[in-house]
């Protein structure tokens, strides 16, 4: 691990203000950094968070506290699901995707008042909608016996 924290470290800027470590090698095209090791291509987030003994189980995701896409501080980064990403992203007064602002789900029902839920993959689902699919389900069901 240490030849890999070399290579890591040879791509880095130190921002002693904000302590981020700023990657000043090659950004994918949402800004994230791009490090391949031994053959092995990663997010540099992921392959500075690794390299510094973090520990992924399977299917978790490297997040950054510091919201820097670029920055691979370990100290900054931490192990998370898709949906604790996707928790994340929506607390933040800053995230602006358009679907974030949708205050009502595809079929129209207001999330103030039915609410949602966040899903497996980090998307929301509207509670009135879910229950008519489930009511629906259950009426099929019935119906078959």
């Amino acid at each position: 691990m240490n030849e890999m924290i070399a290579a890591i470290e040879r791509h880095i800027e130190r921002i002693p203000e904000a302590g981020c470590w700023i990657w000043r090698g090659a950004l994918n095209r949402t800004g994230y950094g791009q490090f391949s090791f031994l053959g092995k291509h990663m997010t540099a987030h992921r392959a500075s968070f690794l390299a510094h003994g973090g520990e992924l189980a399977n299917g978790e995701w490297v997040l950054h506290r510091c919201d820097v896409r670029c920055c691979v501080n370990p100290a900054h980064l931490y192990a998370g699901t898709a949906v604790d990403n996707r928790r994340d992203t929506l607390q933040r007064s800053d995230w602006r995707h358009p679907f974030g602002l949708r205050t009502r789900c595809s079929a129209g029902h207001e999330y103030s008042v039915v609410g949602f839920r966040i899903a497996a993959d980090g998307s929301r689902v509207c509670r009135e909608c879910m229950k008519l699919h489930m009511r629906r389900h259950r009426l099929q069901n019935k119906a078959q016996l």
